[in-house]
């Protein structure tokens, strides 16, 4: 039987234009059309913009998503594809104009706020509406509509006005490989509702997929489509539009909105800066990362400050929710200096003590300094990245803060000498979840904890083959700072006060099963004023 993906592109499998849906105008709004994303008050040049297609199959299969809230205002994303598994999501190379709207109530009897988005044929047919003008601190719901067609309904939520200290629940999610979990986990999310969710990165797995021969035992399923490893933008579209199919996924993108960043599975596995896995040529790795970096942009609900330029992007960016907590969400891939490490640890893995490397790089760093800086400082400083901070020895893991001990020591140093308020890292990566005490010197036993770092559980990626109760035991034996830890898969759901931090890791009883029952893996507690990690 032949694939959706296998069959050739033809306009009439999805959708016809008449002339009538066509809108014309001046050669002067064209010059406009160029800038993506612009908002269209008026009709455009014929040609270029469809304003009333009419489709034959659902264009927004890939449903909605809000993300980047601020006090006032959200992104809102969707994707034109009403065949998300062919070439271009089924789409021709035509601009659309999409439609969209925002309302206090599900049933939208009196619109917040409405508009107009262009969805290019140069951005994948994705829409990023930036929508200010709304009340802090509130949930609202919002649609879209193209032609005659109308999504489904999302919910969001504004971020708490400026000092407004109180409570605030928010999830933690990623690395989230398709083939070896269902997605469980985010329905579980979406159920909840939180205030807003973090994502830290591995939204997709880039990678070869893998086959039902591969390693049954630890498979829950099989990508609907193309199993080859991604390289080109048309790649990681798809791939995106395969995880995105998910209905739990899609769940969780509509339940609340999302603040993310990326790690090395949108791009390559272990990248850094120029440099990857494979050790193929910077100028070529530069190709691919620009392709990579695009179609995260495209995917994500992201304000256009975030857009790429070629291979780089701007992806570090503050939130602050309320007067309750700062949060500065890192980079940890881009700017990152240093020894590349090659698959399997060797000696020449090992970090220099002395070396000036960089995690975050120069600009980066200054920037979180100066947002160190406030006359009215927040009750929680709140670093939101990818790789483990803690001192982790046994970590066999190629890209940890430990590979560049000394970028750590001055980002400790700047949290110390700005005297930041309670300092809380989260992170992933390491597909368990472990909670840890952070320390300016990791060998000094006489000296206490400045901060707390939780991180959190995989979605859905396999544990490390090391993962057994003796390296856990060893690794904790070694590294007393290191409270807890938890090889379930899942997510966690933070809710924070002015006294208090609670973690939840909301776990999945079998992530090979789908619509598995979830259940509570553990709880850490961080008090205000009282730094480190405590059990709850």
């Amino acid at each position: 039987m032949t694939h959706p993906s296998d069959r050739r592109f033809a306009l009439e499998d999805f959708t016809t234009f008449s002339r009538r849906g066509f809108l014309g105008h001046s050669l002067g709004r064209l010059a406009g059309l160029a800038a993506p994303g612009l908002l269209v008050s008026g009709p455009a040049r014929a040609e270029t913009v469809a304003a009333a297609p009419a489709f034959q199959a659902n264009p927004f299969a890939l449903g909605v998503a809000s993300g980047d809230p601020s006090p006032t205002g959200v992104v809102l994303w969707t994707r034109i594809a009403p065949m998300p598994l062919q070439a271009n999501g089924g789409m021709p190379n035509v601009a659309v104009e999409v439609e969209w709207e925002v309302a206090a109530d599900e049933r939208f009897h009196q619109a917040t706020a409405r508009g107009r988005q262009i969805a290019y044929p140069e951005l994948g047919h994705t829409v990023h509406a930036q929508v200010e003008g709304l009340e802090p601190g509130r949930d609202y719901f919002y649609r879209f509509k193209v032609g005659t067609e109308r999504s489904v309904t999302g919910r969001t939520r504004t971020l708490p006005a400026a000092g407004a200290k109180g409570p605030v629940r928010f999830g933690v999610m990623g690395c989230q490989r398709y083939e070896h979990a269902h997605f469980t986990a985010l329905a579980d999310l979406a159920r909840e509702a939180p205030d807003f969710v973090y994502c830290y990165g591995d939204f997709i797995y880039e990678g070869r997929a893998m086959q039902g021969g591969d390693d049954p035992d630890r498979m829950a399923r099989t990508l609907p489509a193309a199993a080859d490893e991604c390289f080109s933008l048309a790649d990681y579209r798809l791939r995106y539009a395969m995880y995105r199919l998910d209905p739990d996924l899609q769940a969780a993108s509509r339940a609340a909105p999302f603040i993310a960043i990326f790690d090395d599975h949108e791009v390559s596995k272990d990248w850094m800066s120029d440099v990857h896995y494979y050790g193929h040529p910077p100028a070529v790795f530069l190709l691919r990362r620009a392709a990579a970096l695009q179609a995260w942009y495209e995917n994500l609900p992201l304000r256009k400050s975030s857009m790429p330029r070629g291979p780089d992007i701007t992806a570090y960016r503050r939130f602050d929710v309320g007067g309750l907590m700062r949060l500065s969400v890192l980079d940890t891939r881009q700017y990152r200096t240093g020894r590349f490490c090659p698959a399997k640890l060797t000696s020449e893995c090992t970090p220099d003590p002395q070396a000036k490397d960089t995690m975050l790089g120069a600009a980066q760093e200054a920037w979180f300094a100066e947002g160190l800086k406030q006359r009215a400082p927040p009750v929680w400083t709140v670093m939101a990245q990818q790789l483990l901070m803690a001192r982790a020895h046994l970590v066999p893991k190629l890209d940890k803060w430990d590979r560049v001990p000394m970028a750590r020591q001055r980002l400790f140093d700047a949290l110390v000498d700005a005297k930041a308020p309670n300092p809380v890292v989260l992170s992933g990566d390491l597909h368990y979840a472990v909670g840890a005490d952070l320390k300016r010197d990791f060998d000094a036993a006489s000296t206490g904890p400045i901060g707390a770092e939780i991180v959190n559980l995989a979605v859905g990626s396999n544990l490390p083959v090391d993962a057994t109760d003796a390296f856990f035991g060893k690794l904790r034996s070694d590294n007393p700072h290191i409270k807890f830890h938890s090889r379930e898969r899942g997510w966690t759901l933070h809710t924070v006060n002015d006294k208090l931090w609670r973690a939840e890791f909301r776990a999945v009883s079998d992530p090979l099963r789908p619509g598995s029952a979830m259940k509570t893996a553990g709880v850490l507690a961080v008090e205000a004023g009282r730094p480190g990690i405590q059990l709850g």
